[in-house]
């Protein structure tokens, strides 16, 4: 909550423009998209095995508060969740089971983004219909999909969302201006 709060400041600084925000957006979706496509044959049985190895050399009461701290800058000063990168701090370093990451980092990533919007309160302009409406929405997406994952395989879902993430960067991209087309 912390790192929201700092990158949404951050990103309210005359250096941080609007392109440099989106070019820091459309990487991150990249980025994002890249590890769950292939990561997506990772089964929870191979992730669970991997978290009882204990040879880390830091200890993980350090590990993940930085990570958190990294991943919060980055949801304040581009707007991304960080799920792709709570969860494997969770499983990984916490020795957290899967599903029970899964549901954390949904805690997590709600309390960051009201701290990363607090930090924006007050310099940006925010149409608060556009808030109810897009959360409500959401909401509803959320559910639905909650329903559908007793039907389709995680790894199925983490790699149909890392391309569906590459499509929306690109959309992004080619509706930015920051693509030269001739």
């Amino acid at each position: 909550m912390l790192g929201a709060f700092l990158g949404a400041r951050i990103a309210t600084l005359p250096m941080i423009t609007e392109t440099l925000q989106l070019i820091l957006f459309i990487l991150t979706m990249f980025v994002a998209a890249y590890f769950m496509i292939i990561n997506a044959s990772d089964t929870e049985d191979s992730e669970l095995e991997l978290n009882k190895k204990e040879d880390h050399h830091i200890s993980p009461w350090l590990i993940i508060p930085i990570e958190g701290l990294g991943v919060g800058i980055l949801s304040g000063l581009v707007g991304v969740g960080g799920g792709f990168l709570i969860i494997p701090a969770l499983v990984l370093v916490g020795n957290t089971p899967i599903k029970e990451a899964v549901g954390t980092s949904l805690v997590i990533i709600a309390l960051k983004s009201i701290t990363g919007f607090i930090g924006y309160f007050g310099f940006i302009d925010i149409d608060i219909n556009l808030i109810f409406t897009f959360t409500l929405a959401a909401s509803l997406g959320m559910l639905i999909g909650a329903n559908f994952t007793r039907y389709i395989q995680g790894k199925d879902i983490k790699k149909a969302f890392g391309y569906f993430v590459i499509l929306v960067a690109i959309f992004m991209l080619s509706k930015s201006g920051l693509v030269i087309s001739h």
